[in-house]
């Protein structure tokens, strides 16, 4: 490939490499391998990145329990917070918010634990190492057969978006908390 790339940039010059000066010829080379040579490494880049993204893609993890409505914990004792997301707190400070934070967790829970889950992870959190300030994994979570946990726990009510956090899920998430609102589901059935 490297040579073959090397002899079109030669082939391609007006009079053909013979009759070009012996300094022009070598800056020719240069350039080219120089090419060649960032090509290269583009190439390998993405390769390496693509790998990556296929690891974490395929690699499904069991849910061993869930700390509460956006937090589950995975087999290897990783903690995961669902990203994109917020539900009630367990330990609220009113009665009510205790109980909307239990149903929360519960809905949770049947829908996730003991079950294989697939992480994906955004681009927004790359720097961070997928990490918030409580070394929490921030993650979009997929059940084995596909279900969007995340969407699944704003479609059901249980869940809402975070105001003002950009994510590649945002209008979706948004879209399924209006639904949500409409139809009185989950912790909005006894809403103001």
């Amino acid at each position: 490939m490297v040579a073959k790339f090397s002899k079109q940039i030669l082939l391609a010059t007006p009079a053909g490499s013979r009759s070009m000066p012996c300094a022009q010829r070598k800056r020719l080379k240069v350039t080219a391998r120089y090419y060649n040579f960032c090509f290269t490494v583009l190439v390998c880049l993405f390769l390496g990145a693509l790998q990556q993204a296929a690891v974490h893609a395929d690699a499904l993890h069991t849910v061993t329990h869930v700390v509460d409505g956006d937090t589950i914990v995975l087999e290897n004792g990783e903690v995961v917070r669902l990203l994109g997301i917020d539900a009630p707190e367990i330990k609220h400070t009113t009665k009510a918010g205790v109980e909307m934070g239990k149903e929360a967790a519960a809905f949770t829970r049947k829908l996730v634990e003991g079950k294989k889950v697939r992480l994906e992870f955004d681009l927004s959190n790359s720097t961070t190492n997928h990490k918030d300030s409580w070394k929490r994994t921030l993650a979009y979570v997929f059940l084995s057969d596909g279900t969007f946990v995340n969407a699944e726990l704003v479609k059901q009510g249980y869940a809402f978006i975070i105001p003002g956090f950009v994510h590649k899920y945002q209008k979706e998430f948004e879209r399924l908390e209006r639904e949500a609102r409409e139809n009185k589901r989950g912790l909005w059935k006894n809403a103001f």
